[in-house]
């Protein structure tokens, strides 16, 4: 719940608005930079900033299979689709996963959760978890690659 409350906090503090997104748009791979607030005040600025890429493409089922790479650590794995954001804030399209790091285990946490939102031409990503104050946000652009 506590996870769920800062992405929350996140996403305002972010300044998050926009058209909502389509499931199709948000396929595709974005690259950015994100901050970190290891106390979870994000009042203030983040304690670092790092790259980040994460890869969106839709499943047979329709639903998005994702993966997430953070290049300076080095670690990343998998986003498990959750489903649409419930939360009081949510706006149609935002949508939730599960993050697994796959590989740098030892470097990152893993099982954070991940809301992305689609804003204009940039995919806003808010990450936290239950187990640390620890939050994250950034915002990504679609990869010319």
């Amino acid at each position: 719940m506590r996870a769920v409350f800062a992405l929350f906090v996140v996403f305002t503090f972010a300044g998050c608005a926009g058209a909502p997104p389509e499931a199709p748009t948000l396929v595709g791979t974005w690259e950015g930079e994100a901050g970190q607030w290891d106390d979870g005040d994000r009042a203030r600025e983040p304690d670092s900033r790092w790259p980040v890429a994460i890869t969106l493409v839709q499943s047979a089922s329709g639903e998005p299979n994702a993966a997430i790479d953070y290049p300076s650590f080095p670690c990343g794995g998998r986003l498990r689709y959750v489903g649409p954001s419930t939360e009081v804030d949510a706006r149609p399209g935002d949508v939730v996963f599960q993050e697994e790091i796959t590989y740098g285990e030892d470097i990152c946490f893993s099982g954070g959760t991940v809301l992305l939102r689609l804003e204009e031409s940039s995919l806003v990503f808010a990450w936290a978890i239950d187990s640390a104050p620890t939050v994250a946000a950034g915002r990504l652009q679609r990869s010319r690659r």
